[in-house]
């Protein structure tokens, strides 16, 4: 009886080892994986914090270039209505505000 114990006891001690060896070559790729996805939350973080802001500045662009648009109106420069106006002769909010037309 002695010697079963002390046979299943090395037996356990064996899956124990084996375990432990196991969970030991795990963490270098736990590690990685965490500071991977420490990367990617800060990655993502920061877009979302980049979205209001381009917003507000593609509001602001839009804001300037009525407002342009309203002066140029209102002087009379606005597109090409009057038929003494050459195509050439046209001014845009482009044109006004230096923006180049992609």
């Amino acid at each position: 009886m002695k010697e079963r114990a002390g046979e299943e006891r090395k037996e356990e001690q064996k899956k124990l080892e084996t375990i432990m060896e196991r969970h030991k070559a795990l963490i270098p790729r736990i590690q990685e994986t965490l500071i991977k996805t420490e990367c990617y939350w800060k990655c993502y973080s920061y877009g979302d914090d980049l979205l209001p802001i381009f917003e507000f500045i593609d509001d602001l662009r839009n804001r300037s270039v009525k407002e342009v648009r309203r002066a140029l109106d209102f002087n009379g420069l606005w597109g090409c209505r009057t038929p003494s106006r050459s195509k050439a002769g046209c001014v845009t909010a482009f044109d006004a505000l230096a923006v180049p037309i992609p």
